[in-house]
Formats: structure tokens, C-alpha cells, sequence
């Protein structure tokens, strides 16, 4: 895995660090939040983290403690969790049984527009169906234009850094990683191709 910092893949066209430039692991900053909402480490702010164990792998159980265990060394928060299989689970965060849960994402078409407009695009409907209602109608505008500039235009990254950037200041979602592709092969085989298009390309390989 590779941490990642917007919704937008590391090495996609239009992609920025932005929740890392925006913000740092600060534990006593965010005891300090903390403080100021009413919670102390005897007043902890608790609440349910949701997952489910089969649909992203047999790691997500092991992923949600990871989670729990960075949320809770502030001291002043207590992170329950729970699971449901996928079936139900997707009919949960939709009806918005969930405050708090894991999703991952398999792309549909490999471009920014996947990453942003199901995510983030209200009037279609896309936010609700990840369970977050997000609404912010400039950043539906954007979305919109972004897919009608040109694929790799300077435009077009100029706007999809207008929509990360909304994206941090709102957090209705909190990247975590993405994988890494990784293959392993033999020193006399050559011609092997790694990128974003996710597609392993076999007549590139030679056996010398």
C-alpha cells in the first residue's frame, strides 16, 4: 500500500497532495480540537467505526484496529468496532446508519472525473450513494466542467485541484492508501510494464 492524500490516485493526471500539504499528524493539536468540543480522557468522544470483513479482502478487520489504534493515542477518543457483510452494509451507509466506516473503491474508467464524481457530485446523486450527502453546488460545478475540458489540458488540472482543494477543506471523505502494483519476475525476462492503466501487459514479454 502507499498512503494517499486526495481521492484522485497518486500518479493519475490532475492528482495533488492536498491533505498533505493542508495538514500533518499532530496528536496534541487534535487533543486540543478535542478540548475545545467538550472531550477529555475522561469525557471521551466515542463513537462506532464500521466495516466490512470480506469485500476489500481478509485485511479489513486488521485495517479498521490500525484506525482505531491512531484515533485513540489522542487519549480522549474510544473507537468501537463493528461489521457487517456487504450486502447489508451497503444498504446501512446509504440509509445512514453509519457515522463513521471504511470504503474502498475499484475504478470504473481510469480518469480523475471517476474519482470525483461519484464521490463528491450531489445533483446526480453520487454522494448520497456512498452514504455521505455531501452538497457543495461549486464543487458540482466544477465536476462538470472538468468533463468537458480537454483530458490532459492545464485547465483541467487547474480545476480538478479547485475540487481536491474543496475536498480538504471539507473532508466528507478521508483518503487513507491505495495499492501499489507489484509483480515478480525472473532476471532474463524483460519488457514488463507497471501504470495506471492497471493492465498487464503480456506480449511486452521477452525471455532472453
Amino acid at each position: 500500500m502507499d498512503p494517499l492524500y486526495s481521492l484522485i490516485p497518486s500518479g493519475m493526471f490532475g492528482h495533488t497532495d492536498v491533505f498533505k500539504t493542508r495538514y500533518s499528524r499532530n496528536i496534541a493539536a487534535a487533543q486540543a480540537l478535542l478540548t475545545q468540543a467538550g472531550f477529555s480522557t475522561t469525557n471521551k468522544l466515542r463513537f462506532t467505526l464500521w466495516y466490512t470483513p470480506v469485500r476489500y479482502g481478509s485485511t479489513e478487520a486488521d485495517v479498521a484496529t490500525l484506525v482505531k489504534q491512531a484515533l485513540e493515542q489522542t487519549g480522549m477518543v474510544s473507537v468501537t468496532l463493528q461489521s457487517q457483510e456487504w450486502l447489508v452494509y451497503r444498504q446501512s451507509f446509504r440509509l445512514g446508519q453509519f457515522s463513521v466506516f471504511l470504503l474502498g473503491w475499484f475504478p470504473d474508467y481510469l480518469d480523475p472525473d471517476d474519482y470525483t464524481y461519484p464521490f463528491l457530485h450531489y445533483a446526480s446523486g453520487g454522494s448520497a450513494s456512498f452514504g455521505s450527502w455531501y452538497q457543495n453546488d461549486s464543487v458540482d460545478t466544477l465536476i462538470n466542467l472538468q468533463a468537458t475540458q480537454p483530458i490532459a489540458s492545464t485547465q483541467r488540472a487547474q480545476t480538478l485541484s479547485q475540487i481536491q482543494d474543496a475536498l480538504a477543506n471539507d473532508v466528507p471523505y478521508l483518503p487513507l492508501w491505495q495499492t501499489s502494483q507489484q509483480v515478480v519476475y525472473k532476471p532474463s525476462i524483460s519488457g514488463v510494464i507497471l501504470d495506471q492503466s492497471q493492465f498487464f501487459r503480456y506480449f511486452t514479454l521477452r525471455v532472453s
